[in-house]
């Protein structure tokens, strides 16, 4: 028995653990019953095992040491297989580490830029060199508010409303191309030149179209407001979505703060999504919502928190375009605006004063010809629409182009 714990333990870690048991003597002895004491001793690692034994006892005494043995060696097999599991696992883990680690590198070091995007970069580059002359449209566009003729009334309502220490939302009305556009661009930057004006120098001008702005019952997008990409949302990122933590996306009225929010088309506006608008505008502010966030989560950075529990800013003023009547915007948008009317041109002395203007611009090389009725500019000839024509209620923006000098295409 002695011989076989030997070679299970190692006669030096024999030795020594009969040492420290008390057992050693035993073990040298010739006496059976102190050598079946010494045995107890070592087997059951209990060095206050006593010498009143007989010799009757002796054969069970022995059955059990084995079975005891038995255990033991039965866990240090499992135990050691157990840990040669956990090696391996712990050398593939350190393997895949370093992978990633290498990866890390590699992502950090190395450039986006492929053979591919290389040739689609010049392919941009070669596109943007192609350009036509500018068009009438772009040369006719206000530079400054006196470049704007026949609408003094409405620009002065328009300055009185935003360029004031107490700026007030507007709604413009007007047909297509009568420049509403510009003219609340050109005020804003007039604005930012007055003493008292609450907008700063680098205010900003943010512009959308609102018919191409729709509320998303899922609330998945919306770039007018702002919105959370929860984790199981395609378009999260890799390192949020793995953490299971929402991602809050600002949207334009967060952008336009301290500025112009400037929504052309606004009466095709999804009416909810003009509701929602309009919370804003009384709060100020935006608020975000996620069952998927998490307050205590430790994961969740610091600006998530503080969209999270305090919103983003959202103050700005806004002011919308419409080509629509009043009596068709909702009241509720109504009640909260002002409302400014750019008047249709009409009188052929009106459109005349217009070109005159545009002719002792520098933007261009256009010049009135009075006999002929006719504005040219080079090779084009620009004549106003009778306003006996279908096209009377719009004279402002319709004209009838012609490819030769001196002819009118009514």
């Amino acid at each position: 028995m002695f011989s076989f714990l030997a070679s299970v333990y190692g006669p030096e870690t024999l030795v020594l653990k009969a040492g420290k048991l008390g057992a050693l003597k035993g073990m040298k002895s010739h006496d059976l019953l102190q050598q079946v004491v010494a045995l107890q001793k070592v087997v059951y690692e209990d060095p206050t095992i006593g010498a009143s034994l007989s010799i009757d006892e002796i054969p069970g005494i022995l059955e059990d040491c084995q079975e005891e043995i038995a255990d033991h060696i039965a866990r240090h097999s499992i135990e050691q297989e157990i840990e040669d599991l956990v090696s391996r696992k712990m050398q593939e883990k350190h393997e895949e580490y370093l992978k990633d680690i290498k990866k890390e590198i590699l992502l950090d070091n190395s450039s986006p830029e492929t053979e591919q995007t290389q040739k689609k970069l010049k392919t941009l580059v070669k596109l943007e060199k192609r350009s036509l002359s500018r068009s009438a449209l772009t040369i006719l566009r206000p530079r400054s508010l006196k470049h704007i003729v026949g609408q003094d009334r409405a620009i002065d309502a328009l300055l009185a409303k935003i360029a004031s220490p107490y700026p007030q939302h507007v709604i413009l009305y007007g047909p297509p191309g009568i420049g509403k556009t510009s003219a609340a661009r050109l005020v804003l930057q007039e604005s930012k030149k007055l003493p008292f004006s609450p907008f700063a120098r680098k205010a900003p001008f943010i512009e959308t179209d609102g018919s191409t702005l729709r509320w998303d019952p899922r609330e998945i997008t919306n770039p007018l407001l702002g919105s959370v990409h929860d984790p199981i949302y395609q378009g999260a990122r890799r390192d949020f979505a793995d953490g299971g933590v929402p991602e809050p996306k600002l949207g334009l009225v967060t952008a336009a703060t301290g500025g112009v929010l400037f929504i052309d088309e606004i009466g095709e506006m999804d009416p909810l999504l003009q509701n929602k608008l309009l919370k804003v505008l009384e709060d100020k502010r935006v608020f975000f919502d996620s069952s998927y966030y998490d307050p205590d989560d430790p994961r969740v950075p610091e600006y998530v928190k503080r969209l999270f529990s305090q919103g983003a800013p959202a103050d700005f003023v806004l002011v919308g375009a419409t080509t629509r009547d009043p009596e068709e915007i909702s009241p509720a948008l109504r009640s909260r605006c002002a409302e400014v009317a750019l008047s249709l041109l009409t009188a052929p002395f009106t459109i005349f004063t217009i070109w005159a203007g545009v002719s002792a611009s520098k933007n261009t090389s256009a010049h009135l010809d009075r006999s002929a009725g006719l504005i040219s500019s080079g090779s084009l000839v620009v004549a106003p629409t009778s306003t006996k024509s279908a096209g009377a209620p719009w004279l402002n923006s319709r004209f009838t182009y012609s490819g030769t000098r001196g002819s009118s295409g009514s």
